[in-house]
């Protein structure tokens, strides 16, 4: 089923847009998108908004997470509203950049089209963001018709279609002082808690990892198959140097922190020298894993198939050469 916002990206800044047609007048929706008191009945935020250009926005989400004041950058009613909020200072993974909300109204019969786009630099969030604001402008329609907003229960599985959608962030590899480090950073829609119970597995006790243990094959792909935990904090972060048919195969670190909607993770494996030349084999074995990580999270069936390390292994070797 194909998913309602889009990816667009300029200038190294990402963007989700939406279009919809509503059947309500543009005062109609444009009063829902400006009014604080309207705003409350289906946004997450409570929001104080100076209708001018310069006007001052203010944005405080659950759990006492207040947004740095935001600037209204374009105001005329009832055609136009965009503003951009910083995110500097938000203890979520991908904070700091600027953040940019526009609605757009247009005269449609008996009815309007709203045009939405949200702009970032966090594309690791993409997907989360989209699936957000579908859910919110899902709540404004129901607000609109004068319906209950009702809470979704398929967020996860909406996020995982705009993965699949978008496709998710590619992994790097660099070489540095050690060697080649692979890295991934991915954002996934389940808590940290839960992420770390999936990697851990079987584990007798998740939350005991130290070092000097064997590492939970949940934590473990590709050639880097096993290994010795080197550092544990669940569900935080854990390292392990890597093995392979009795060789070091180099570290792998995964460190986890709060993201929008769920766990962000970052994975790297710096590999040895001796490895350079399986660096491509290394991207496509964990982004596999991550892929894989996120099904065995879901509650559904695999939204991907299995076995497409293979497909993985063409794509890097394309992107590096």
């Amino acid at each position: 089923m194909p998913v309602a916002g889009t990816l667009e990206i300029a200038d190294g800044r990402y963007s989700v847009r939406f279009e919809r047609r509503l059947p309500h007048s543009v005062d109609q929706v444009w009063r829902a998108v400006s009014d604080p008191a309207v705003l409350a009945e289906w946004f997450p935020a409570e929001i104080e908004l100076e209708l001018r250009e310069g006007g001052t926005v203010r944005q405080s989400f659950p759990g006492d997470i207040r947004m740095p004041p935001g600037t209204v950058t374009a105001c005329d009613p009832p055609r136009l509203l965009e503003f951009v909020e910083s995110s500097e200072g938000l203890p979520l993974a991908g904070a700091g950049d600027d953040r940019l909300m526009r609605y757009e109204l247009t005269p449609d019969g008996d009815g309007c089209v709203l045009v939405f786009v949200n702009a970032f630099g966090d594309r690791a969030g993409a997907a989360s963001f989209a699936t957000g604001w579908e859910t919110c402008l899902d709540a404004l329609e129901q607000v609109l018709d004068g319906k209950e907003v009702s809470v979704p229960e398929n967020f996860a599985s909406l996020h995982e279609q705009y993965v699949a959608s978008f496709g998710p962030p590619d992994g790097s590899a660099e070489r540095g002082p050690d060697g080649w480090t692979v890295a991934f950073e991915r954002q996934l829609p389940y808590p940290k808690d839960a992420t770390w119970e999936a990697l851990a597995g079987a584990a007798p006790d998740a939350t005991a990892l130290a070092s000097g243990d064997a590492v939970p094959p949940g934590f473990t792909a590709g050639f880097a198959a096993g290994g010795t935990v080197t550092e544990a904090d669940a569900p935080k972060a854990l390292e392990f140097r890597a093995e392979t048919d009795g060789a070091a195969a180099g570290t792998v670190r995964w460190r986890m922190e709060q993201g929008p909607g769920g766990a962000r993770i970052h994975l790297t494996h710096t590999l040895p020298e001796q490895f350079a030349d399986r660096r491509v084999e290394a991207l496509a074995a964990w982004h596999a894993r991550l892929e894989r990580l996120a099904d065995e999270l879901g509650d559904g069936p695999p939204s991907r198939p299995s076995g497409r390390v293979e497909e993985f292994e063409e794509h890097y070797r394309a992107l590096n050469g």
